[in-house]
């Protein structure tokens, strides 16, 4: 998927923690693996909702591995739906 607007992504590194990001898709990964690379850990990117650009808050549960996924994960934070 490659989006040639500019768009707000939310980025996800290990070790480091997750931020906001305004470029297109080419972009926003380059930013993704330069951070990954910095930090040493495993990054991963996505789209910001509405609710988040709104806030200027991140949503911690959406950054949790296979968020929303079948059966296989689910967070304990009671705030997400499994």
């Amino acid at each position: 998927m490659i989006l040639k607007d500019k768009q707000t992504w939310v980025i996800n590194v290990g070790g480091y923690g997750s931020f906001f990001f305004k470029g297109n898709s080419v972009e926003a990964e380059q930013m993704r693996k330069h951070k990954a690379n910095w930090e040493q850990g495993c990054g991963r990117k996505r789209l910001a909702d509405d609710d988040e650009k709104n806030s200027g808050i991140i949503n911690q549960c959406k950054n949790h591995p296979n968020f929303g996924g079948k059966d296989k994960y689910y967070c304990t934070c009671k705030n997400c739906i499994k």
